[in-house]
């Protein structure tokens, strides 16, 4: 049995995103400001503090909200979720308090494969991946490892599932079928031999009626003479 879950890779590639999310959200910000002052409208976020430095403090202060926040979501939702790759099945478990564990035979499922998340190239420097399994259902793991690989052996074991076992007795009536075609193959292969030989056999009595002498009668001398 082996078990996936999420990478603390995963943690810092969250982390990366909401530092360039804020940090474009609150440049554009600043950025605004500016364009307002340049046409005489200036605005003050802070009553006699600088506009810079607010913006500042606050992208400071909503990065560590924000990555407290990640914290926690990592440490009690994402890490408690995890797959696991058995014999016969895959085994999902999610749940801080209430676990839920579910079941699902490979013959079962659709497709694995490894998706992207959103600024997919932060991911990539990571060398982390979203696993996608689809059943009835769709279930997914964030910040996995070897994602492409794990995908493709779960692949395997699907394809080995639903190659067809035969059962004993029909493997039995497959080599009967099998065995009366040969029979019947071999009597049509009789028949026709006979009918080869019978052909045969007209041919070489014919040539010897014709090779018998046919008598003809001349007149008025009444001589037989031969072909």
């Amino acid at each position: 049995m082996v078990e996936i879950v999420t990478s603390k890779e995963y943690l810092y590639s969250l982390l990366v995103k909401i530092f360039m999310v804020l940090f474009l959200f609150w440049t554009v910000v600043y950025v605004v400001l500016i364009l307002l002052s340049s046409i005489s409208l200036s605005v003050e976020i802070s009553k006699g503090q600088d506009n810079g430095v607010v913006i500042f403090t606050l992208f400071i202060l909503t990065f560590l909200i924000c990555g407290v926040g990640a914290f926690l979501f990592y440490s009690f939702i994402v890490k408690r979720k995890s797959i696991s790759i058995e014999s016969d099945r895959i085994v999902m478990r999610e749940g801080l308090i209430f676990k839920k564990e579910t079941a699902v035979q490979y013959k079962d499922i659709k497709d694995a494969h490894a998706d992207e998340d959103i600024f997919s190239f932060i991911d990539k420097l990571f060398k982390i991946s979203v696993l996608k399994i689809h059943s009835n259902t769709t279930f997914y793991l964030n910040g996995v490892k070897n994602a492409e690989q794990t995908a493709k052996e779960i692949k395997i074991r699907i394809d080995l599932t639903r190659e067809k076992k035969k059962e004993p007795i029909e493997i039995l009536s497959d080599e009967l079928k099998a065995l009366k075609q040969e029979v019947d193959t071999l009597k049509s292969e009789v028949e026709r031999f006979k009918q080869t030989k019978a052909q045969t056999e007209a041919k070489l009595t014919k040539p010897s009626e014709k090779e018998k002498k046919r008598k003809f009668r001349v007149t008025p001398f009444e001589e037989e003479i031969g072909e």
